[in-house]
């Protein structure tokens, strides 16, 4: 008898979840006969998309390799007083040149830093910071819950470090 219940509940809650299931669908494809035919019911978070691209050289202009570039990036947790700074990082290729993609919830104008840092042995230059500021009109090419992407580019020259004698 347990059986024949357990197997008889299991049916109604397929039939139910079909049911719902195709009310979903109804209901939603019903919303894009509204405003024209566009559907306004999306489902998501807002985004933004940025870009920097980079060059390290040293104070002869010379391509600097394998250098450590770190961007900070001021996140978002959800209320507009809880900023903090998350940090990734990329490497130089062997012409010093580096990109960083990054995509993130926008919260208005925004400034990474971005902090060369020489992690060969022995350290030969010495670590070198840029601000970049993105704004929201730096933005360009939205839709919907994409609300634009930006771009950057930085050259930053990193002085020779200090002999240590």
């Amino acid at each position: 008898m347990k059986h024949f219940e357990a197997r008889a509940r299991q049916r109604v809650n397929s039939f139910l979840a079909m049911i719902l299931s195709m009310l979903g669908f109804v209901g939603i494809t019903a919303c894009g006969n509204i405003a024209g035919g566009e559907n306004p019911a999306e489902y998501g978070t807002p985004y933004v998309k940025y870009q920097i691209k980079g060059k390290v050289m040293n104070k002869a202009d010379q391509p600097l390799d394998d250098i450590r570039v770190c961007i900070s990036i001021p996140t978002f947790d959800g209320d507009a007083a809880s900023v903090y700074q998350k940090y990734d990082t990329v490497y130089t290729d062997h012409e010093g040149v580096f990109i960083y993609d990054h995509q993130t919830f926008p919260f208005g104008n925004k400034i990474l830093t971005v902090l060369a840092e020489d992690v060969a042995q022995p350290v030969r230059y010495t670590e070198t910071e840029e601000d970049l500021e993105f704004t929201t009109a730096d933005f360009q090419g939205g839709k919907g819950w994409f609300q634009g992407s930006a771009q950057k580019y930085v050259t930053i020259v990193m002085p020779e470090k200090a002999s240590n004698h």
